[in-house]
Order: structure tokens, then sequence, then C-alpha cells
């Protein structure tokens, strides 16, 4: 049976884990072995958005409703912080560039598919890659409130099935642009109320270790079997039986031990590694002249990564100086 009721260091570390193989989506490591690279990394948004489900479960709907609210705040906080600071550098650097500190924005919006793709696929990419992330767990957020409030939560469920294989279809069969499977509808809601559906059978059946890694393994070699047979697909098969069986691994007594320090990197340096790393990749390639070497490939999300632990390493001291 899993553990509530306490911080779980497990899934802090995996978190961890997984901003690191999203960073290797938006910095892409040289040849077919950096095209494997991002197939496996598929799993990472996922797990992030089964998490946030997992802790949305309370089995009291008013719970559940408080719960949403306290982070959709939280996440309306965070989108707006996040489109001020990448609104403020990608002026500046089309200032420098070009003289123009805010022509990108206008040009962009001038476009009516681009408030369209806004508002009903959450993209952003004007901004950066991620902020799509944030938008679309706002639409979630507001559902399940919705959801609650006219006590639909438990019929809503019935959608997992449904989003996940339109999801699958869209991108493997269609090959619809990755935003159409990317969003708000048939990636966030459906992962989310999956989530919130597993720590609900947690709470009454135990899940076998064996059986989990069993599910990880077939994840696994699904992902690139899937990868082989489609190329990039925004969400494989695959991709989901690994974010399921990781979290799954997370929260059961027998399952995963992660090192402390894993944990502690994930608590503290994963927020500001995914909402920093494009910038900072992005910054890194005006510094370097010639970012198309191989080498610079190989290099640069670590160096992304690196230079975001430090910015949050500041920022985290900055916090406690005010705070005294």
């Amino acid at each position: 049976m899993a553990t509530m009721g306490k911080r779980n260091s497990n899934i802090d570390a995996i978190r961890g884990i997984a901003c690191i193989f999203v960073v290797l989506v938006h910095c892409v490591l040289p040849g077919e072995f950096g095209q494997y690279v991002i197939a496996y990394a598929r799993f990472a948004v996922p797990f992030f958005v089964l998490v946030s489900g997992w802790f949305a479960y309370h089995g009291d709907r008013h719970k559940v409703h408080g719960y949403c609210l306290r982070k959709l705040k939280d996440t309306c906080k965070l989108t707006v912080s996040g489109a001020l600071l990448y609104f403020l550098w990608n002026s500046l650097n089309n200032y420098f560039s070009s003289g123009d500190a805010i022509g990108w924005l206008i040009s962009y919006f001038s476009n009516g598919d681009s408030w369209y793709n806004l508002i009903v696929y959450n993209r952003a990419v004007f901004l950066n890659s991620v902020m799509y992330y944030l938008l679309m767990m706002i639409y979630v957020y507001i559902i399940i409130i919705a959801a609650t409030e006219m006590r639909l939560l438990n019929l809503l469920k019935w959608f997992i099935p449904v989003g996940l294989v339109w999801n699958y279809i869209l991108g493997a069969v269609v090959r619809a642009p990755w935003f159409h499977s990317g969003n708000f509808l048939l990636t966030a809601l459906p992962f989310f109320l999956l989530g919130m559906q597993l720590r609900r059978w947690s709470r009454t059946h135990s899940f076998k270790p064996a059986l989990l890694y069993g599910m990880l393994s077939v994840g696994l070699l699904l992902t690139y079997i899937e990868a082989s047979c489609f190329g990039d697909v925004y969400c494989y098969v695959g991709s989901i039986l690994i974010s399921v069986s990781v979290l799954l691994l997370c929260t059961t007594d027998a399952g995963l031990k992660m090192p402390d320090w894993v944990a502690t990197f994930g608590r503290n340096d994963s927020t500001y590694i995914f909402i920093l790393h494009c910038g900072l990749r992005d910054t890194l390639k005006l510094v370097i002249k010639d970012s198309s070497t191989e080498l610079y490939q190989w290099i640069s999300p670590w160096a992304a990564i690196a230079l975001a632990v430090v910015i949050a390493i500041v920022c985290r001291g900055i916090s406690r100086k005010l705070k005294k």
C-alpha cells in the first residue's frame, strides 16, 4: 500500500531526473542517440501531471476543491512570473539584435491562428517552449474545481481512456503537430485524472514491485520500438507505462529508494531548471558563436542545467536573507 501523509523524497528525486529529460528534449543531443533520448524523455511531462493528480486526490471532494484552488493560485503566480521573465528576455534580445523591442510579440499576435493555438492548444511558444505546461495545468485545475462544484468528478474519470487514446492517434497515426496532443485536453486532463485514480486505488490495493518493474521494462522496450517505427511522438504507449510504473514505485513501500542528494536536487532545483532552461539555452547560443558543432550540442544541455542550479542557489540565498 502506498505511503501517505508525508513528503515523498522518491517523487522529489524523479522530478529532478524528469526535469533533466525535459532539458534534453529542448537541447537536442546529436545523432540518432539524441533522437532516442528524446523518445525516452517523453515520459517526463506525463509523470509531472500524474504526480499533480496523485496529490490532488483526498477522497473528499471538498478537500480536492480546496487543494486544486490553492494549486491554481500557485500555478497562476508561476505562470505570470515566467511570462514576465521571458517577455523581458525576448524584448531585450530583439532590441539589441534588431532595435525593435516588442515587434516580435505584435507580429505573432497579428495572426489569428496564434490566438487560437494559445487558447485552444495552450501553445505559448512565442514566450518559450515550456509555458504551455503551466497554461494547460491552469485549465485542468479550473476543470477539476468546476467538476467538484457540480459533483461530476467521478463521471469525469471515464475521460481517461478517451483522452489517452486520442492523444496517441493524433501523434502516432495522424502525425498531427505536437501541440494537438500536448495540451490541457489530451495530456493534462487524462493524466491528472489517472494520477487521482492511482492514488485512490493505492489506498485499498498493494502494488507488487516485481509487477511494476515489469511494467517499467515493457515501457522502456515499447518506447524504443515505437520511436523506431513512428519517429518522434509527443507521448508513446511506452511513455505512459514508464510514468505510471515509476510513480507507483515511488509511492510503494518496497519500491524505489532514491539517494537523499537526488531528492534534494529535485526538491530545490527542478522548478528553476524547468522554467529557465529555454532562456539559458538561447543565451548560450548568443554567447557561443558557432552553436552548430557537435561538441556544443553535447555540452549545451548540461551547461543550461548547471546555470539553472547556480541561479536556484543564489535565489534561495537571497530569499533566506530577506526572511531574516
